[in-house]
């Protein structure tokens, strides 16, 4: 797997538009692990965070970069309680942004959809999202996925108002569901 220079190329930053008042930074790890697919990657960071987050109720969020062949994550971590986050993500040269990453925090129905905030991002950016909730299902929105309606969100316990999604569980090669641990 190719090594990328440490010299970092243009920030990204999350608007603050669709990601709230929390301060956080995000920047690849100085020694990042490489993983040889997007899921991969995503799977471990979210077996690395979603524990901790459900434990002290934060969101953790990041970047999935890729070097063309191999990825890796960044990572920013909220407020506890907040439900909310804002990171800058350092994009080393020779790597670009695939997708997003997230958790979201301690057990309340809500945290089980993407917010309209999240369905924002996936089209506002136009990569995948995925989640890993107090369950430990891991799903994806990807850029023109369906969305909520304000009634059916509110018939699912939600604000009523559109933009939350279900978006899609993801599954292994025998197609069951991925599971991400919810304890230490």
């Amino acid at each position: 797997m190719k090594r990328m220079s440490p010299v970092p190329r243009p920030t990204l930053r999350l608007a603050a538009a669709l990601l709230f008042a929390a301060a956080a930074s995000a920047q690849a790890d100085p020694a990042p692990r490489w993983f040889h697919s997007e899921l991969e990657a995503v799977v471990a960071a979210a077996q690395h965070y979603n524990a901790r987050s459900i434990r002290e109720d934060r969101e953790f969020l990041g970047a999935i970069l890729s070097d063309g062949d191999s990825y890796t994550f960044t990572v920013g971590a909220g407020r506890p309680r907040q439900d909310r986050i804002t990171l800058r993500i350092e994009i080393p040269a020779g790597t670009e942004v695939v997708a997003f990453w997230h958790t979201h925090g301690a057990q309340r129905s809500s945290n089980r959809y993407f917010s309209a905030v999240d369905t924002a991002l996936v089209e506002r950016s136009q990569k995948p999202f995925y989640l890993a909730d107090f369950t430990g299902t891991l799903k994806v929105m990807t850029p023109g996925a369906k969305t909520l309606s304000g009634p059916r969100a509110r018939r699912l316990g939600l604000p009523a108002r559109s933009g939350y999604a279900k978006g899609a569980v993801i599954t292994d090669t025998a197609g069951q569901p991925i599971r991400i641990a919810t304890r230490d």
